[in-house]
């Protein structure tokens, strides 16, 4: 019987990695594929002769005009209940500011998408400060269970119709 094979040594990370060397900078695309180096973005402000329209003003001169804003920005809110159902949410708002009615004077219930549910809102507040002294003033009227929330930037919060 012949002995056994000596086990292999241990190797350090330098070794392990000796053969393996810093990837080119410089990819050639394929036979027939598109070179995305040469493609320029829609974003990309035209430069030299394409800078002037086919009205033959210069497209660059528009640099002053401000981007247009999200039409739903990021904003603070108070989630007060969730549910399915957006009708039995219009029915627990309603339960929720006749409890508190001077707390929920002037406001209208909001209601966004979260998984298979909804969430129901109250807000926006301008600031996190104004968000807990609303989440505080419901606590001291015995609402518990709400908590604050910020939308992201893009994420549609709808006014619910409940009056």
């Amino acid at each position: 019987m012949p002995p056994p094979a000596p086990a292999p040594r241990p190797r350090n990370v330098d070794e392990a990695f000796a053969g393996f060397d810093a990837p080119s900078r410089e990819v050639e695309p394929q036979a027939g594929a598109v070179d995305i180096r040469t493609v320029r973005s829609a974003a990309a402000p035209p430069s030299g002769k394409d800078a002037k329209g086919k009205d033959g003003r210069d497209k660059t001169k528009d640099k002053d005009t401000k981007p247009d804003q999200p039409s739903h920005p990021s904003r603070i809110w108070v989630q007060v209940a969730t549910g399915r159902d957006k009708s039995a949410l219009t029915f627990d708002w309603r339960r929720i500011a006749r409890d508190a009615p001077a707390l929920f004077k002037g406001m209208r219930p909001h209601v966004t998408g979260w998984g298979q549910s909804n969430r129901l809102l109250a807000g926006p507040f301008a600031s996190q400060k104004e968000a807990n002294a609303f989440l505080a003033a419901l606590r001291k009227a015995g609402i518990s269970g709400g908590f604050i929330w910020t939308s992201p930037a893009g994420q549609a919060v709808d006014t619910l119709g409940a009056k």
